[in-house]
């Protein structure tokens, strides 16, 4: 066995991947599992580097039950996850307590994370009827993020989202500010630099989030679908325009003039709102990639993608222009 304190201090030159640290969310706690590199001791865990059956035991013994980096800086805008060491990869299947219901989530943490740097946290929304672990490859943004992203894909109660509760009890609101709480806790997150991404039924709840949420969202992508409205929150002034309780977002629209499910004129009426909560002019200039039109005179910037014969899906480029709207802030 190792002396007291040599734990500690031998994994400093450790690399920041090799470490593992499993954890499940219960409410906003976070509760942590180990795992070593082989080779590492643990206190009462097994000398194959395999999970202890004490899941309970820490490395550290300190009162979150977490590994810290040591002798290092947090970022300026990073969270108080920022220096702790975290499970890298994909888990599913994830669960943690909002408003007394259990609920579940994807998180994809990059292979190359790195605790003493802030990442972009992007939540991907699922269409009805699906999950977040099959909206993950549909979204396909992970690979051209380079690794500089966490991903986190909930689960709609029974495949779907709430689109018509106010804000204040909205359980999926609810949870979107729990995740957020979450992994902020867990993991070093830029808390400058939150997005969030849906498609179809998720695109609506986007939008949602855009209004109810636009003091922790940097911005929103939104593909085949509409809102928000303000029967979950918000007035609408004497122009007949939405006012959102939380200051504005940048928001990018796609939407496909051939849908057949989610009407064009939906996603005509989320690139109003946001182009006039935006402050933005009527003028409007192309940009990459066509057909998409950016408005001028924007206080944050607004994409509008209105594609032709495009049905009810992402349109492919669609995925790279998303990345590229998040990677710009």
């Amino acid at each position: 066995m190792l002396p007291p304190g040599a734990l500690s201090r031998s994994l400093y030159p450790v690399a920041f991947g090799s470490l593992w640290l499993l954890f499940a969310c219960s409410g906003t706690k976070v509760e942590h599992r180990r795992r070593a590199a082989p080779g590492l001791l643990l206190p009462s865990g097994n000398s194959d580097g395999s999970d202890s059956t004490s899941p309970d035991a820490s490395l550290v013994g300190d009162a979150e039950n977490t590994l810290e980096i040591r002798d290092a800086s947090a970022p300026a805008d990073g969270t108080a996850g920022c220096l702790r060491l975290a499970k890298t990869g994909v888990q599913e299947g994830l669960t943690m307590m909002v408003a007394g219901a259990p609920r579940t989530y994807t998180l994809s943490v990059p292979e190359t994370y790195d605790p003493r740097k802030a990442y972009r946290l992007v939540i991907g929304l699922h269409s009805g009827g699906r999950n977040g672990a099959s909206a993950r490859p549909y979204f396909d943004l992970e690979g051209r993020s380079g690794g500089g992203a966490i991903f986190v894909y909930p689960d709609g109660l029974r495949g779907n989202w709430d689109l018509a509760t106010a804000y204040a009890q909205n359980v999926d609101v609810a949870f979107f500010d729990a995740l957020v709480a979450s992994l902020g806790a867990s993991l070093c997150v830029d808390k400058t630099r939150i997005f969030a991404v849906g498609t179809s039924s998720g695109a609506y709840f986007v939008n949602q989030l855009g209004c109810a949420r636009g003091n922790v969202l940097r911005a929103i992508a939104a593909h085949a679908g509409g809102g928000p409205f303000a029967s979950t929150g918000g007035t609408y002034d004497a122009q007949g325009q939405l006012v959102c309780p939380t200051p504005s977002v940048a928001a990018a629209i796609f939407h496909g003039l051939a849908d057949t499910n989610v009407s064009p004129s939906e996603g005509d009426k989320a690139i109003a709102h946001w182009t006039h909560w935006n402050g933005c002019s009527s003028e409007r200039k192309a940009v990459v990639p066509a057909p998409c039109e950016t408005p001028t005179g924007c206080g944050k910037a607004v994409l509008v993608c209105r594609i032709p014969d495009q049905g009810h899906a992402i349109w492919a480029p669609g995925r790279q222009a998303t990345w590229d709207f998040f990677a710009s802030f």
